[in-house]
């Protein structure tokens, strides 16, 4: 398992320097490609949240995949656009408070300033990944499939559970 360093990652995703402090100005799909002297290539992407969720970015992305290996679409999208149609006349019933302005008690952003945060990215190959997927299931005996996702969340869950709470 090898950790890379944030100011690494930090270079293999765009960031716009002017929508630094604001999310919501940031662009809507950012794609970069670094080629390694190896002759490897990452490809590294940012969505704004308010474009779409994780699952819509991961089928983007595997589409995107599929279309530049030159495979068909294994999902189709559906670009029927009348259910956002708004209503004729619009009718709005109740109160509607999407735009009211409330302000912060939480004192959120000295809390995050006075918390010391660590980032940290982990590879696991696949030799580690099996050592992990082993040490999520009952015993080390593996009775059924278990993804990736699952076993790293557990072994995430159980340092996370392990650790001593501030």
């Amino acid at each position: 398992m090898s950790i890379l360093h944030p100011d690494v990652l930090g270079k293999l995703v765009y960031k716009d320097p002017t929508t630094q402090k604001y999310a919501g100005n940031c662009p809507l799909l950012t794609a970069q490609v670094t080629k390694l002297k190896n002759g490897g290539l990452i490809l590294g992407i940012a969505l704004n949240h308010c474009m779409s969720d994780g699952i819509s970015a991961i089928k983007f992305i595997n589409s995107w995949s599929e279309i530049a290996r030159g495979k068909p679409l294994s999902v189709v999208p559906c670009h029927d656009r009348t259910i956002l149609k708004p209503r004729m006349p619009h009718q709005i019933c109740g109160p509607y408070d999407d735009f009211v302005q409330i302000s912060d008690v939480s004192n959120m952003t000295a809390l995050y300033e006075k918390e010391q945060n660590v980032c940290r990215s982990f590879h696991f190959d696949s030799e580690k990944l099996a050592t992990v997927k082993k040490m999520a299931t009952a015993c080390g005996q593996v009775k059924r499939s278990i993804t990736s996702f699952v076993a790293l969340t557990a072994l995430v869950w159980r340092a996370r559970s392990m650790a001593p709470s501030r």
